[in-house]
């Protein structure tokens, strides 16, 4: 993101200010060195348990804002996941991106910003900001659900070649963890897509079935029927889709799936 450079100067100020204090302190110590008489092993003991100290103060004031600034981002999450509100929810935490130079939640609030951008429908703003992830520091079901996200995206914007490209290369390693709990629903709705734009369509309700037991958000649960409807009109139960939309249309709904709901009906009018 364009603020990058902003938070890499600041970091850097930072870690000046902490060099300067060091180079205080010792300076002060070694003051006391010479008007109180000290031995040259109480001076080093002495500077050795300052500057100590001054780190640890250091690490846990550091930590207990990281702790805060993550709760408040987790906040801001929730206007996304219970209100689905992407615009609200894209603007405070792109605030947050802003104010907050640690780079310990870079990856967290990236994340979440291409998860909103995915919801408004923006896929390629989302595989954007997930390409800055360093991926190198993901691992586990955390780098499953990077993988997933990026070719989910890429087949919602109808780049299958780069969709299954990408699958294909990772396929060893997330296939690991389809009965995830946390990225497993994600995983199964990548071979879903993969299925249905293949044409394979008992292949793909599987794994649709699959998403859908294992998923506990109700923004991708929306995402996941809306897929469903989808399915129903290419095996020509229209009416079962219409019933799927209805159920959607009676809540709130992520932009993503009111497009898609949109072009679903406009297409049934055109063909049925």
């Amino acid at each position: 993101m364009k603020d990058n450079k902003k938070k890499r100067r600041s970091s850097s100020f930072i870690g000046l200010f902490h060099l300067f204090m060091v180079v205080l302190i010792g300076a002060v110590i070694t003051l006391i060195k010479r008007y109180v008489g000290m031995e040259m092993l109480q001076y080093v003991i002495m500077m050795i348990c300052v500057i100590a100290t001054y780190g640890i103060i250091v690490v846990i004031i550091t930590e207990l804002k990281t702790i805060k600034r993550k709760k408040k981002c987790e906040s801001i999450l929730r206007i996304l996941l219970d209100e689905k509100n992407t615009d609200k929810f894209i603007k405070e935490m792109e605030d947050a991106y802003k104010r907050y130079p640690d780079r310990s939640l870079n990856n967290y609030i990236i994340t979440n910003l291409a998860a909103g951008y995915s919801c408004r429908g923006n896929y390629e703003k989302a595989n954007e900001l997930l390409k800055e992830i360093n991926s190198k520091k993901l691992k586990d079901a955390d780098l499953a659900a990077y993988y997933g996200d990026i070719i989910e995206n890429y087949f919602r914007m109808g780049y299958v070649d780069e969709a299954r490209k990408l699958l294909n290369q990772k396929n060893d390693f997330i296939k690991m963890y389809t009965n995830n709990q946390n990225c497993g629903s994600v995983i199964n709705l990548c071979y879903a897509l993969d299925s249905l734009t293949a044409g394979n369509f008992p292949e793909g309700r599987v794994f649709l079935e699959k998403a859908k037991s294992l998923c506990t958000i109700d923004v991708t649960m929306d995402i996941i029927n809306m897929d469903f409807a989808k399915l129903l009109v290419a095996e020509g139960d229209v009416e079962g889709a219409e019933r799927e939309m209805q159920t959607l249309s009676k809540s709130r709904v992520v932009p993503c799936v009111r497009i898609e709901m949109d072009k679903l009906r406009k297409f049934i009018i055109a063909q049925f």
